[in-house]
Order: structure tokens, then C-alpha cells, then sequence
């Protein structure tokens, strides 16, 4: 799971810089998005055993953020 934490803390790190709103805010607006993550990691993880879900975690992660903080 180590190369999972650090793609989303370069995700975190990028958004916090892109979008320069206070941490508090962008830190209330990532937390549905870490659970949303964080559970398909580990539903596609017990289900496939593959390697493929880094790349299907990543994007729903990214659609998931996306969701979050419209």
C-alpha cells in the first residue's frame, strides 16, 4: 500500500498547490474522496489481485476529488 499513499500524497501535494485555498477547506473537501479511494483500493485489491487497479484507483480517485469539490 506504500506506493498507493505516496501517488495520493503527490495527488494531495499538487491540488494543495493548484489551488492555493486554505489547508482546513481542502482538507474537509479531500475526505470523501480518501474513503471513496481507500475502499475501492481494497475492494479491487481482495478482488482481482492485479495490477491494473493502480490505474482504475487513480482515476476514480481523481474523478472522486473532482466530485467532492464542485
Amino acid at each position: 500500500m506504500s506506493a498507493i499513499e505516496f501517488k495520493t500524497s503527490l495527488f494531495v501535494g499538487g491540488m494543495l498547490i493548484k489551488t492555493k485555498k486554505n489547508y482546513g477547506q481542502l482538507l474537509v473537501s479531500l475526505l470523501p474522496s480518501a474513503f471513496i479511494f481507500i475502499f475501492i483500493y481494497l475492494y479491487i485489491v481482495l478482488l482481482t489481485q492485479q495490477r491494473l487497479y493502480y490505474l482504475i484507483v487513480a482515476i476514480s480517485g481523481f474523478i472522486a476529488f473532482n466530485y467532492s469539490a464542485m
